[in-house]
């Protein structure tokens, strides 16, 4: 069996305290017994052994005494992405074939998050597409790609500081700067735009004790003074444009992070049929992804609010970071572990960007192109709300049509059951209890049960009417359920009330998913939960 020997470079080794020294084996041992989480397998340590053995992957790893070894069978493996963090080990070729032929990336990370390997099977191949990519920095196509992928990400961060740090001022002027991309005549000049927004936007972070991490209290006093602060996002390591080499935990966090988004976006360019280093917004560079780069633009504040969102909550252990010789910080298991365990939320963030992107080439290209939605399979899932939308008109219809048998003048009286209030007999189908306790209970008042009708008729008569101007809405819980329902967790439900009109016990309930609210809501939801519905009605 032929293997492939991975090497990665590790940080120059420093002295240790004995307290490193018993936090690094704690951490160890952590990390080794760490369930997997669902969908990523992270291989790690030394000696690390990726084969398949028997028709399944086997997956050895770990460290000293703390090792571990899993089985994934092809039916129930489960897996999106498989991580190899480990800097030294063997991967076989048949393992890397199992990978592939199940649609498995197969990602390697250096110590610092950067992406040395990323392999996927390419879903869509088409030369004439990647030519057209390499001609894009030139032609009006590739600035509409440019405006649109800056764009997105300047109005993603003045969201995210108006709402993190009510900074609306900053967040207005970044609009304003987005606004001005529409009309900027080359790629450069988005780029300089671009630029002032960024340094706008991390100035606004600068200072805030939002961005500032904790430590244990047994830690403080062994980390340097400036990893307890955050004061800008370029590095003193390195030259003046650059945020490589940081040296504060938060940019660690940050450039870790992103690398992992970087690696998702060389997938998903290899998966539409792009080259991931013939950027557009990126200038082409030697040993770089400028594509993936340019992709990874529209998704980088969701996730910086990640960061914020990890800073915010928990209290960090001196032992998940590391000093350089040079002052460069970088990150251990297994908080490393933790992060890369987040690379399938990142996937489902760059896919429709993905897509976007490969469509607007595919368009611009010479001869026809067919446009496939492989990440998201947003076309599939149209075409699936079609047919079951038009299923269920027909049922509606069929059901309409349908003669009813009426009912006889005088129906016969039978007992049906008895009252679970007095004992006595119930007479009418629709009703559980009788007639006499009905009426003696203040709620069901013949002026509140007259209120509640006309409310209800009221509300069924507003229905209607949205159906018959919305003709083309499709109504497929699917959709909701899957793309609008996960995100609605962190949305109060004072603002879903104020924006659909719901009362609160409804909304909460929606929110909760127990109930699946009527299409035309949905709009409403998808803004709340920042999810674009636009080709929900046509």
């Amino acid at each position: 069996m032929q293997t492939a020997t991975l090497v990665t470079p590790e940080p120059r080794a420093r002295s240790l305290s004995p307290e490193d020294v018993s936090d690094g084996i704690s951490a160890i041992a952590a990390t080794y017994a760490r369930p997997d989480s669902a969908g990523v397998c992270v291989a790690d340590g030394m000696g690390v052994r990726i084969s398949v053995e028997r028709g399944a992957l086997l997956v050895a790893d770990g460290m000293g005494e703390h090792r571990r070894e899993r089985r994934f069978d092809k039916a129930t493996h489960g897996l999106a992405r498989v991580v190899l963090l480990a800097s030294t080990g063997t991967v076989s070729i048949d393992a890397m074939h199992w990978c592939s032929r199940l649609g498995i990336g197969v990602v390697v990370l250096a110590p610092d998050g950067t992406p040395r390997l990323a392999s996927t099977p390419r879903m869509t191949d088409d030369a004439r597409l990647r030519r057209t990519q390499a001609l894009a920095p030139e032609r009006p196509y590739g600035h509409d790609i440019a405006h649109e992928l800056l764009g997105a990400k300047l109005s993603g961060q003045a969201r995210l500081l108006a709402s993190r740090f009510g900074d609306h001022d900053t967040a207005c002027t970044i609009l304003d700067l987005a606004d001005a991309l529409r009309g900027a005549e080359t790629i450069e000049d988005a780029r300089q735009l671009e630029a002032s927004a960024a340094a706008l936007y991390f100035g606004s972070w600068s200072g805030r004790a939002e961005c500032a991490p904790t430590f244990a209290a047994k830690d403080r006093r062994r980390i340097p003074p400036h990893w307890s602060c955050y004061e800008g996002r370029r590095s003193v390591l390195a030259s003046s444009s650059s945020n490589r080499k940081a040296e504060r935990p938060v940019n660690a966090l940050l450039n870790y992070c992103f690398a992992l988004l970087e690696a998702e976006a060389i997938l998903a360019c290899q998966a539409v049929g792009l080259d991931p280093g013939l950027g557009i917004v990126h200038a082409d560079a030697r040993a770089r992804a400028s594509m993936a780069l340019d992709l990874i633009e529209p998704v980088r504040p969701e996730v910086e609010g990640f960061v914020l969102d990890m800073v915010e909550r928990r209290t960090f252990r001196k032992a998940e970071f590391t000093e350089t010789s040079d002052g460069h910080v970088r990150l251990l298991a297994p908080l490393t572990h933790e992060l890369a365990e987040t690379m399938p939320l990142w996937a489902r963030s760059l896919a429709p960007w993905a897509e976007k992107v490969a469509h607007i080439l595919g368009r611009a290209m010479d001869g026809k192109y067919q446009a496939a939605t492989p990440l998201t399979s947003s076309r599939t899932k149209a075409a699936q709300a079609v047919v079951k939308a038009r299923k269920i008109e027909a049922s509606r219809r069929a059901t309409r049509s349908t003669p009813r048998q009426r009912p006889a003048a005088e129906p016969t009286v039978l007992l049906l059951w008895s009252c679970p209030d007095c004992g006595g007999a119930v007479t009418n189908p629709r009703h559980v209890r009788c007639d006499a306790c009905i009426a003696a209970d203040p709620a069901q008042a013949p002026e509140i049960r007259g209120r509640r009708g006309a409310a209800i008729a009221a509300r069924k008569r507003a229905l209607a009417e949205w159906d018959s101007l919305n003709p083309g809405a499709v109504y497929d819980p699917e959709l909701f359920a899957s793309d609008i329902l996960p995100r609605l967790a962190t949305v109060k439900l004072s603002e879903i009330v104020e924006a659909t009109g719901m009362s609160k016990t409804f909304a909460s309930q929606v929110r909760a998913g127990k109930f699946t609210p009527h299409v035309s809501t949905w709009a409403a939801f998808g803004e709340l939960a920042g999810v674009d519905l636009a080709g929900l009605a046509s």
